[in-house]
């Protein structure tokens, strides 16, 4: 069962559904065989997609609770969480050092091909490689997913707000914690 596809096929709007679903099949092995970090989180095979359905299904609860508060849509909520980690796709490849395997039970380790970017300059990449244009919105909650509070920016910009994570992005930084800090740190038994 796909349940990161379920989530995407309740995205309203068709454009960037089809453009989503389009992109979901051709990275979905790599999704399901490939860890969501080496060290920290979700490191073993198939981490990757655990964890980005992890926090599809965190954000999609909190928002549910009080969609007024995020200043979004419900489809917003879908497409960046599914996005917001794309920048670690063809990061990582399966270790060969035995001794990084035994000493820190690491499977994986990073590629030495991949091409080191800002993380959201990569996804927005990727993105646009399937023609799916992300809002401000979306764009900023991937740039501060990690938090990343700023300082108080009203005295350069008045019309600032005080912090530059949108509610957006404080949702998605709220259910990415979830996942990276609670629900990831323990492989699950069927994996």
């Amino acid at each position: 069962m796909d349940t990161i596809r379920d989530m995407l096929e309740q995205i309203q709007d068709e454009l960037p559904k089809t453009r989503l679903l389009k992109l979901h099949s051709e990275i979905l092995t790599e999704m399901q065989t490939m860890p969501s970090s080496v060290r920290y989180h979700h490191k073993w095979g198939g981490g990757m997609y655990q964890h980005v359905e992890e926090v599809m299904k965190n954000a999609l609860e909190i928002y549910d609770l009080h969609p007024e508060y995020y200043d979004c849509t419900r489809d917003d909520v879908i497409i960046v969480t599914y996005v917001h980690d794309f920048d670690k796709l063809d990061r990582y490849t399966y270790s060969q050092d035995e001794w990084k395997k035994k000493k820190f039970d690491q499977d994986f380790d990073y590629n030495p091909s991949y091409i080191v970017m800002n993380q959201t300059a990569r996804t927005v990449q990727i993105c646009a490689e399937y023609g799916l244009i992300l809002s401000d919105k979306i764009i900023n909650a991937i740039s501060f997913h990690h938090g990343g509070w700023a300082p108080d920016l009203s005295s350069v910009f008045p019309t600032a707000q005080s912090s530059a994570m949108m509610p957006l992005a404080i949702l998605i930084h709220c259910a990415d914690i979830i996942s990276s800090q609670i629900q990831g740190k323990v492989k699950p038994s069927n994996i």
